[in-house]
């Protein structure tokens, strides 16, 4: 739709230009939108553009899947591409912000979550207030196990007026997560800097969110619950330094943010996705950030779970590592720390690359 309207809007004009940090969010598909803008007689509706240069297929669970760029049209696609791209390293357009400094804090977790995580570990299923939870596949078991490594669940159950039962997981305390995070805190290891805290889950935040409540901690929330208004609320008043915290979701918030008053930025939890990752590092880390020493960006990890093979796989070359924890073998030697050969993984196509860039289509 925004295509079309851009489109109507620069009718007649000489030269269109695209410009973004993140031409490509997930695959190459995500570029079509920007070609199709800027050479319209090149590039036709999005079905044909996948059909000419995506290599697509489906995964076990008929999962519709592109895994890059399609052998027989990749001189065909560079060719298009290539000529438009003008990439420029962030630290060469952005000289002036602050050095980047990275952490790692490592967590046990409480009785209960690793009760619950060696038990899906085990069985592929946890017995958990409220019932038991099971791992139908790779994908929801690796989910189930990255909650454990976060907090504590219960299953919630009702029955819906047709007779059916219905259930849902949720989150709850004990968190070992959250204790860490309020106890660095209290003991003064941020001292008086401004933090945005980063999780995957609502639930988390939410729950962070509660104790902080409760310690009358003033803070704002950006999450996919949070209208318009209120989120923009909350981000001035981080800005204005008006409240010290502010809680975001990946999903809701790790895209076009500035939330330069953070100095550190705290993550919980992380997003498969690694360019999902490096969009989010960059909400504090921008045009406005030059006023700090250094940023720096503090990873909460729980020891002895899936969330290490996480972290090292989000500093790999795997932008598409969502596909090893739909892979049973892989999710195997994930848990068990053996080593994934490239060849392994769905192909990391060139367009997909994400380093430390500003990209201009």
């Amino acid at each position: 739709k925004w295509t079309r309207a851009l489109w109507s809007a620069s009718e007649g004009a000489q030269y269109r230009y695209g410009l973004t940090g993140t031409p490509i969010q997930d695959t190459l598909v995500d570029l079509w939108a920007i070609l199709r803008y800027i050479a319209p007689s090149e590039y036709g509706s999005k079905t044909r553009f996948v059909d000419r240069f995506a290599e697509t297929g489906y995964t076990s669970w008929g999962i519709f899947t592109v895994y890059g760029v399609k052998e027989s049209a990749r001189d065909e696609f560079y060719a298009g591409v290539y000529p438009r791209m003008r990439r420029m390293l962030k630290k060469i357009v952005l000289p002036f912000l602050p050095p980047v400094v990275h952490s790692t804090r490592y967590v046990e977790m409480l009785p209960a979550q690793a009760k619950a995580y060696k038990q899906m570990v085990k069985d592929t299923l946890a017995e958990i207030d409220g019932g038991t939870l099971i791992g139908t596949n790779p994908l929801s078991r690796a989910t189930r196990l990255l909650q454990f490594s976060s907090a504590y669940a219960e299953l919630i159950t009702k029955e819906l007026p047709d007779g059916r039962i219905e259930s849902h997981v949720r989150l709850t305390n004990p968190s070992n997560k959250i204790k860490a995070l309020i106890d660095d805190i209290e003991s003064g290891d941020y001292g008086e800097e401004s933090l945005v805290i980063f999780a995957q889950s609502r639930q988390l935040i939410e729950l962070l969110s509660a104790e902080m409540t409760a310690k009358k901690w003033d803070h704002g929330l950006i999450t996919g619950s949070i209208n318009m208004d209120d989120r923009q609320k909350n981000i001035d008043a981080f800005q204005a330094r008006k409240t010290r915290f502010i809680l975001v979701t990946i999903d809701a918030g790790g895209v076009g943010l500035t939330l330069t008053a953070g100095s550190t930025m705290v993550f919980l939890q992380r997003a498969w996705s690694s360019t999902a990752m490096k969009q989010a590092e960059s909400r504090a880390h921008r045009i406005g950030s030059e006023i700090h020493d250094q940023v720096r960006i503090v990873d909460y990890v729980s020891e002895g779970t899936l969330e290490e093979a996480q972290v090292v796989r989000l500093g790999s070359k795997f932008d598409r590592i969502e596909s090893i924890v739909r892979d049973a073998d892989l999710l195997k030697k994930l848990l068990t720390g053996e080593p994934i050969a490239d060849s392994e993984v769905a192909p990391l196509d060139e367009s997909e690359a994400s380093d430390d860039t500003a990209e201009d289509i």
